[in-house]
């Protein structure tokens, strides 16, 4: 999400604080006040109505009136994602871009964003077979969709086909099809010419090659998304 804030001075400061008494709002934090004038306007009613459940007549009021008063005194908000902090980072003779929470680096010569810095998944082991596999054009990710991880597992499996986007063909298939769009595949489909990765839920955190398929085992979503990317910068040739 990006984040935007007001442009305000010390006094305008002072000013919203005796407001807030004023509007009967004392019991609200100004912090929460200012938050609601720092998200984007089309998103300001929604955050609003999702708090009347539950707030009392005189805070929504309060709240409303706070709103219009910052609205005329302000006039505008800027949006902090034109100028978002920016860090610097590198590895190996990958230059990476840490702004707004995402890890963004020019990959083939394709800008490309991660959730993870590549050091940070250095402890999650990928054999030299699971490696030989990854580096093959084309792959078939595939899941059981009875699993109750099982949306966690087609996001991993959309994330897949998108950052590996002209760099590799990613079929979606799953392990116990029911005839719908997506085909019917597991290790036992695994060719030379096409691995599989599979993706499990169980109870260690693994990554392992059988024959021609890439076994991925999950303790939970968050464990995925890590052996996700792992795997997606292994197959970018990020990491090795």
């Amino acid at each position: 999400m990006h984040f935007s804030f007001c442009i305000f001075d010390v006094a305008a400061y002072y000013f919203l604080e005796e407001c807030f008494s004023e509007c009967f709002i004392a019991n609200i934090a100004f912090h929460d006040v200012l938050v609601l004038c720092a998200i984007f306007k089309d998103n300001f009613f929604k955050l609003m109505f999702s708090r009347i459940v539950v707030m009392e007549r005189k805070t929504i009021i309060g709240l409303v009136v706070v709103f219009l008063m910052v609205s005329s005194i302000f006039g505008f908000v800027v949006d902090f994602a034109a100028r978002p902090s920016v860090q610097k980072l590198k590895y190996g003779d990958f230059k990476f871009r840490l702004v707004n929470q995402q890890y963004l680096a020019s990959i083939g010569g394709e800008e490309r964003a991660f959730v993870f810095f590549p050091g940070d998944l250095e402890f999650i082991q990928v054999s030299d077979d699971a490696k030989s596999l990854l580096a093959k054009p084309v792959l078939t990710v595939t899941y059981d969709s009875n699993s109750d991880i099982a949306e966690n597992f087609g996001e991993a499996q959309y994330y897949f086909e998108v950052q590996l986007n002209g760099e590799k063909t990613i079929e979606r298939a799953l392990t116990n099809s029911d005839g719908g769009s997506l085909p019917q595949k597991s290790c036992a489909d695994a060719t030379s010419e096409q691995p599989v990765i599979e993706l499990n839920k169980g109870d260690t955190s693994e990554i392992r090659a059988e024959g021609n398929c890439v076994i991925v085992t999950s303790l939970d979503s968050y464990d995925l998304y890590q052996q996700t990317e792992r795997l997606i910068y292994v197959m970018l040739g990020v990491m090795t």
